[in-house]
């Protein structure tokens, strides 16, 4: 037990590592999307905004990497921690199948409501007379 939580406190530093990455390349587009358009509300040349394109491109680059290496830390965390035993599983099963008992009493009261619906007897005006019908 106690190795497993080892591992999760390694992974748990590189999730944490990875979201300070993806944290910093946001910024660094956000940056990157301001600096282009005072650029391009300044009147400057195309070539330096063609350059600052080019360099907001590369910042949303760095950022889907910075995705992509927050997904790889933090989604090989579950399959590396297993913290639940047979035993616990087939029991958490017992348990599901006790839930579903119960939950037949949610069912009558949808079956309940479903029997007083309002009928409409004729096809011409249907200016209130609707009647309630049990079943």
């Amino acid at each position: 037990m106690e190795r497993n939580c080892e591992y999760a406190r390694v992974d748990f530093s590189a999730g944490e590592k990875a979201a300070a990455d993806v944290q910093a390349c946001q910024q660094a587009v956000v940056a990157a999307d301001k600096n282009l358009i005072d650029l391009r509300n300044s009147g400057v040349s195309e070539d330096i905004i063609q350059d600052a394109q080019a360099e907001r491109h590369a910042a949303q680059e760095k950022l889907d990497t910075a995705y992509k290496a927050l997904i790889d830390a933090t989604g090989s965390l579950p399959a590396r921690i297993s913290t639940v035993d047979d035993d616990e599983a087939e029991e958490s099963d017992d348990d599901g199948e006790e839930g579903e008992a119960e939950s037949g009493d949610e069912d009558e009261g949808i079956e309940q409501l479903q029997s007083s619906t309002l009928i409409d007897d004729d096809e011409e005006d249907d200016s209130g007379d609707f009647k309630v019908e049990q079943h």
